[in-house]
């Protein structure tokens, strides 16, 4: 019966319902841990990176084989680039001045977030409001930073031109849709509890930032879809290719 009980559980946990629950709950993870990180030892953060891996162990349990191959080679894509980004190119820094151990497992969850509410037909039957939109609310964004008082954000306005990119000429723009907003209401709780900053002008370009930029989450969509890519090479050398999907173009009209 437990077995039973154990199994029907994970089933439900992969249903549309599901999916909002798993959101909920790492939600709700980030919102304490990142606080609880905030004014925090590296003790303490030490612990927190350790119930990270333990909650995405948990969740990639209760997700589809293809889902969890995809988040592991994200853990790994998004470790290269936050160890270029923060420890080597200086372009942002976490409190400690190190790479939190939370970092790695959090982005494998936001990418399972990511995939789960991309998934829902709430969500995809709405595409064509949702990526437009989503387009749009990064453009007033780019703007604000551009128009901000002090230095103009352009690192911001820059990102904005990657977003479009995904969104516009990527196969899944409802995916990175979702990617972008989860990734900014992040970024926006994070710089605010200062638990990392984005340095004022960028190391080497010269060019000025926000803290954060205005849509330094086109950044996590191309982590995204270097993630796919590899994750789509990955399942053909092992002769287990995924089923493409067709692109999801949004209508012009």
């Amino acid at each position: 019966m437990t077995v039973r009980r154990t199994v029907a559980t994970v089933e439900w946990l992969r249903s549309g319902r599901g999916a909002i629950v798993v959101a909920a709950l790492v939600s709700a993870w980030w919102l304490v841990g990142l606080r609880l990180d905030a004014d925090g030892d590296l003790a303490r953060q030490v612990v927190l990176g350790a119930l990270t891996w333990v909650i995405l162990g948990l969740a990639l349990a209760a997700s589809r084989p293809d889902q969890r191959l995809q988040v592991l080679v994200m853990v790994g894509v998004a470790t290269g680039f936050e160890c270029l980004g923060s420890l080597v190119w200086g372009l942002y820094q976490y409190r400690l001045e190190n790479l939190p151990l939370y970092v790695p497992p959090g982005h494998g969850l936001f990418y399972l977030v990511a995939l789960r509410i991309a998934d829902l037909p709430a969500v995809t039957s709405r595409r064509r409001l949702l990526v437009p939109g989503v387009l749009l609310g990064g453009a007033v964004l780019a703007l604000a930073g551009l128009i901000r008082g002090g230095p103009p954000d352009l690192l911001g306005a820059l990102t904005w031109l990657i977003l479009a990119r995904f969104l516009l000429r990527g196969r899944a723009p409802v995916f990175y849709a979702v990617s972008f907003v989860l990734t900014m209401l992040l970024e926006a709780y994070g710089t605010a509890l200062g638990t990392w900053a984005w340095q004022p002008v960028v190391p080497l370009l010269g060019i000025a930032a926000g803290n954060p930029p205005a849509c330094i989450g086109a950044g996590y969509c191309v982590m995204d879809g270097l993630a796919r890519r590899l994750t789509a090479r990955l399942r053909r050398a092992t002769g287990r290719p995924l089923p493409e999907a067709a692109p999801q173009r949004i209508p012009v009209s």
